[in-house]
C-alpha cells in the first residue's frame, strides 16, 4: 500500500509538471493570453476546417511600449500590456464567442474571430478601440496614442498565411493613418492591398 501510495504521489506530481509546461508553451506569462504557439496552432486548425464561412482576423499593436518601459519602467510597460489584454478579450469574445486572441510578441495581438462579417468585425474594432483609448485617463499609456487596429474579412477560399498578411496590410494603412486609427478591409480590399505589398 506505501508502495502504491508513494507511486500515485509521483505520478500527481509528474502530471502537475506537465500541465505547467504546456501552460507554459501556449500561455504569455504577462498578458494572461495564449502566445504565439497557441494561435498557430488554434489557427492550423481552424483553416484546415472544411466548414469555414466568413471570418475575421485583427491584428492590434500597441503604440509606444518600447517608450514606456525604457523610461517608467518593464511594471509600466506590463501594466500597460496587462490592461490592453483585458479589454481585448473582453471586447472581442463579448461579439464573437469562440474568438482566439492571442499576444503574438511584444506590442502585437491577434484576434481570429469565426463566422462574423464585415459589419460586425467592423463594430468589434471601433468598441475595441474605444475601450482602448480609456486606458489614455488612467495614465497606462506612455502618451495619447494607445494602438492601431487592422481587420480584415476573409472568406473559405483565403489560407492563413494569405489572411494574415492581409490583416497585416490593413495595420500597415492604419499605422500610416496615424495614431489610434483602425483600417477594416473587405476581402477584395484585403487582396489588392495584400498583393500590393507584395508586389
Amino acid at each position: 500500500n506505501r508502495m502504491a501510495e508513494k507511486l500515485e504521489k509521483e505520478f500527481a506530481a509528474e502530471a502537475e509538471t506537465a500541465q505547467w509546461l504546456q501552460a507554459k508553451a501556449f500561455k504569455d506569462p504577462i498578458s494572461g493570453l495564449g502566445n504565439r504557439n497557441f494561435y498557430e496552432s488554434q489557427a492550423t486548425a481552424h483553416f484546415a476546417d472544411t466548414d469555414r464561412t466568413m471570418d475575421g482576423l485583427m491584428l492590434v499593436s500597441l503604440a509606444d511600449l518600447a517608450k514606456l518601459n525604457n523610461e517608467r519602467g518593464y511594471e509600466a510597460a506590463d501594466t500597460f500590456i496587462r490592461s490592453a489584454s483585458q479589454v481585448l478579450q473582453e471586447e472581442i469574445t463579448k461579439s464573437a464567442s469562440s474568438a482566439t486572441v492571442a499576444r503574438l510578441s511584444g506590442a502585437d495581438f491577434v484576434a481570429l474571430l469565426p463566422h462574423v462579417d464585415l459589419d460586425l468585425l467592423s463594430k468589434v474594432t471601433e468598441n475595441t478601440m474605444e475601450r482602448l483609448l480609456e486606458l489614455v485617463a488612467s495614465r497606462i499609456t506612455y502618451a495619447d496614442a494607445v494602438a492601431n487596429i487592422g481587420a480584415v474579412v476573409i472568406d473559405e477560399t483565403v489560407d492563413k498565411s494569405k489572411a494574415m498578411a492581409q490583416a497585416d496590410a490593413a495595420l500597415r494603412a492604419a499605422k500610416t493613418a496615424g495614431s489610434n486609427q483602425v483600417k477594416v478591409f473587405d476581402q477584395d480590399m484585403g487582396q489588392q492591398m495584400a498583393i500590393g505589398r507584395l508586389a
